[in-house]
């Protein structure tokens, strides 16, 4: 029984949110412009 008990709790811990905080209003407008300038980047020059 104390196999099993210490296997769930295991699972549940493994089982955590670990994704990065999202991004601040600040860091959000660098990378829209990074972003833009990528895609300005991308397109053929005349």
């Amino acid at each position: 029984m104390r196999h099993a008990t210490l296997i769930i709790l295991l699972l549940i811990a493994s089982c955590a949110d670990q994704r990065p905080p999202a991004p601040s209003v600040e860091e959000s407008a660098r990378l829209d412009e990074a972003e833009a300038m990528l895609d300005n980047l991308d397109q053929p020059a005349d």
